[in-house]
């Protein structure tokens, strides 16, 4: 006991002592609210800072256990209908010898056993494993995930403040999920239709089929190897599909044409870049990517076109996709001529560099990869040139 009188007592010590035992008690529950206010505070500035999926749902754990007294997380989410439900990816906080045995099979019956639950459960002992509360995180009112919490064996149990604020703080990662979701099938859908687009126009040259597939690839690689950062790497994927769409405007007669073309008739050949830029235009598509689609021709000395940029002008996008456009070019078989050699390619390549058009350090890194066989046969990748990663 806190408080307590002697005998003989009077009322008002009696009184004294009861209003000193409510104020302590009522401090307690100020406190506790205070704890469970806190981690909802923590969980709304999470869910509106600019965080990858991943990592969003890392401070979703780390809150679960830092502010609502866990000591370990886990959170699953779950692919298939509910009686085919798999675990497609998960992640572990702080798992430890007497709270590490929620394996994906466990998960997936727990989620079973709160299939009907619409907010956190609180499990006085879950398994001989220890106190749980457990969330299943719904999307569109399909069970998309869970969300558990423990506490070791012979822990005091989760209250209801903390299921609640539990619940509270998963609907946030709830809603997390199914925009990212529903943004990686909307990015499947608009890269099927890109590749739809480009389909339609290598049908109309043979020789260049999987130019733009390859181009794409090689430009990633080398964003990759020089760390040009996750934007430029993305962009290159797209910007390399799209950076020759505007030859479906060009006459087969042009396209297909064996011998030398008239000046006339190259002018209809470059003219294939403005239109590659007005079939992206209206695309939302990173300026980046607009970029390498309009400038793909442009050289560094200014002898490009369709502009005549020069120097830093031109943008490294646009740099990266002029280097590989050529270097995928010169290697492959055109109606005009046999491919080259990659040794032969690289020395064309040499020449370009020399005289100013072309960067030379992507050139190099270009080669690296090559030589390093990270391209595959004829330059190739063996992989697939454009996998959702």
């Amino acid at each position: 006991m806190d408080n307590y009188v002697l005998k003989p007592f009077s009322l008002d010590a009696l009184e004294h002592v009861v209003k000193l035992s409510l104020e302590r008690q009522n401090l307690a529950r100020e406190n506790v609210n205070l704890k469970e206010s806190l981690a909802l505070y923590r969980a709304s500035e999470a869910l509106e800072a600019p965080l990858e999926l991943s990592e969003y749902l890392e401070m979703v754990l780390n809150i679960a256990v830092g502010e609502l007294g866990g000591h370990s997380a886990h959170l699953v989410l779950f692919t298939g209908s509910q009686e085919k439900r798999k675990v497609e990816e998960r992640i572990d906080l702080n798992p430890s010898m007497d709270t590490d045995s929620l394996i994906d099979d466990a998960m997936i019956q727990l989620a079973a056993t709160l299939e009907n639950e619409s907010g956190a459960v609180v499990i006085t002992d879950y398994e001989n494993l220890g106190p749980l509360m457990a969330l299943p995180l719904r999307a569109g009112g399909d069970l998309v995930g869970l969300l558990a919490v423990q506490r070791r064996l012979a822990s005091q149990k989760f209250t209801p403040a903390q299921a609640k604020a539990l619940s509270i703080i998963g609907s946030g990662a709830a809603v997390a999920i199914k925009n990212a979701r529903l943004y990686n099938s909307l990015q499947e859908q608009y890269l099927g239709a890109i590749r739809a687009l480009v389909t339609a126009v290598e049908a109309k040259d043979p020789f260049t089929r999987g130019h733009s597939e390859k181009t794409a690839h090689y430009a990633q690689m080398i964003a990759r190897e020089i760390e040009a950062g996750q934007d430029i790497e993305d962009g290159m994927r797209v910007a390399g599909l799209l950076h020759d769409a505007g030859k479906i405007g060009v006459p087969e007669s042009i396209l297909l044409k064996k011998g030398p073309l008239t000046d006339e008739e190259y002018e209809i050949i470059k003219g294939h870049v403005i239109m590659s830029a007005r079939i992206a235009g209206p695309l939302p598509l990173p300026e980046n990517v607009l970029h390498a689609i309009s400038e793909h021709h442009e050289m560094l000395d200014g002898s490009g076109y369709p502009d005549g940029l020069a120097g830093d002008e031109i943008s490294l996008s646009s740099r990266l996709i002029a280097v590989v456009d050529i270097y995928d070019a010169l290697t492959s078989d055109r109606v005009y001529r046999d491919r080259t050699t990659p040794e032969h390619a690289f020395g064309e390549l040499g020449k370009m560099v020399r005289e100013g058009k072309i960067d030379g350090d992507l050139v190099e890194v270009l080669r690296k990869l090559v030589v390093e066989g990270k391209m595959g046969q004829d330059g190739q990748s063996s992989s697939s040139f454009l996998s959702i990663e």
